[in-house]
């Protein structure tokens, strides 16, 4: 947490930045102009990662995330080991002031992680650095733009907005893991037995009504405890800096940006899968 702190006015002059160069237009395409360059751009500083470099890494991620072909599966994370295999052996020779070289430096009951670990560690965190915070503010702001009232309620105080955020990533959980099963289990009258593959909806888990009152309704005073970040030893490592980005990008963004709403006919794309997501969301505001 402090170190995702120090961290925030740095993400406040990068969204300023960004919201000037679309306010007075009176429109934006919000994820390709807002909600996907400011968390990627962050992610990539932090690990060290050669911000120029952004679109190449974006087509690597969906090709993973996203991807229908396996081939192009295949190809996506040859490309993403080659490249993380590269910026290893140079965190390890030259040592900077990155993420990367910080897990390279530690140590675990003493001795310090292997290459291999150091990548499957690089990988999980790259994954997860460029596309969830995106797809999470994409539901989010779809969400604001239908809901006028609850965007007047976060303008009038934006001290409101960690407490609301906390609403919008409970309805709005995206991620669906696979886990592997050791040993016979049954629920319900039906037993998964060592090996079967178990699929995990963290977004059916937001909307359980034997959990939550009127799941489906959005209350952003409600601060429930959800699992959307999971928790214990599969906590999300990135989850301070999510709830920073996502509070920085509702805070700015209805700072300056008047009453705004879904393009009137325009189509809001989405896809499933790992992760759900918005791949296009046009907004319009009076400018």
């Amino acid at each position: 947490p402090m170190r995702v702190a120090a961290l925030e006015q740095s993400m406040r002059e990068l969204a300023r930045e960004l919201i000037a160069s679309f306010a007075a237009k009176g429109r934006c395409e919000f994820i390709g102009d807002f909600a996907r360059p400011l968390p990627v751009t962050i992610f990539l500083r932090l690990m060290g990662f050669p911000v120029d470099r952004m679109e190449e890494f974006l087509t690597w991620e969906a090709g993973i995330i996203s991807g229908t072909d396996l081939a192009e599966r295949q190809w996506a994370v040859t490309q993403i080991k080659v490249f993380l295999m590269e910026a290893i052996a140079e965190r390890r020779a030259n040592p900077g002031n990155d993420l990367l070289s910080e897990l390279a430096g530690r140590e675990v009951a003493g001795r310090k992680a292997s290459d291999i670990e150091l990548f499957g560690m690089a990988i999980n965190l790259f994954l997860g650095g460029l596309d969830t915070i995106t797809s999470m503010a994409g539901w989010h702001f779809r969400h604001m733009a239908m809901h006028p009232e609850q965007q007047a309620m976060l303008r009038a105080d934006p001290a409101l907005v960690p407490v609301a955020l906390e609403e919008l990533l409970r309805a709005f959980a995206l991620v669906t893991m696979n886990r592997i099963c050791t040993k016979p289990y049954t629920i319900r009258g039906v037993t998964i037995m060592p090996g079967d593959t178990v699929t995990v909806s963290t977004a059916l888990a937001g909307r359980d009504p034997a959990e939550y009152e009127a799941p489906g309704e959005i209350r952003l005073d409600r601060e429930p405890i959800h699992t959307t970040f999971a928790y214990g030893r599969h906590r999300c490592l990135g989850s301070h800096l999510a709830r920073k980005e996502l509070t920085v990008m509702l805070q700015e963004f209805l700072a300056a940006v008047p009453r705004f709403q879904i393009e009137p006919g325009a189509p809001v794309p989405m896809h499933l899968g790992a992760q759900m997501g918005i791949d296009a969301l046009p907004l319009v505001w009076e400018a």
